[in-house]
Parts: structure tokens; C-alpha cells; sequence
């Protein structure tokens, strides 16, 4: 996620291969925890959210 080269989606969580296709979910994280990960899910969301709330 981000500025990375090996990024699937820029920092407003965009698929870089693809026009107005989003993800939103765990997939985009480049490492995942040992434990729970549906906090981390929800901020995601929150975060998407909140972009679009602001483009709009």
C-alpha cells in the first residue's frame, strides 16, 4: 500500500493496474499479524471512508 513498487494500491487505496477500482480489505496489508485482524480492517475502511467523503 503506498508509495511501494511492489503497492497493488496507492495511498487512497486505488488499484494501481485499474481505473475506479478500490480495495478495501485485509488483502492490501503487506504483512499480517499473528493475532486478530479485524481492527486493523475496520480502520481500513474508516480511512476509504472518509476519502470518499472528502472527494465527494
Amino acid at each position: 500500500m503506498g508509495k511501494d513498487a511492489g503497492a497493488v494500491v496507492d495511498a487512497d487505496l486505488r488499484l494501481k493496474a485499474l481505473d475506479n477500482l478500490f480495495v478495501v480489505d485485509a488483502s492490501i496489508m503487506p504483512s499480517l499479524t499473528a493475532g486478530p485482524i479485524h481492527a486493523a480492517v475496520l480502520v481500513i475502511a474508516e480511512t476509504f471512508a472518509r476519502t470518499m467523503n472528502i472527494e465527494s
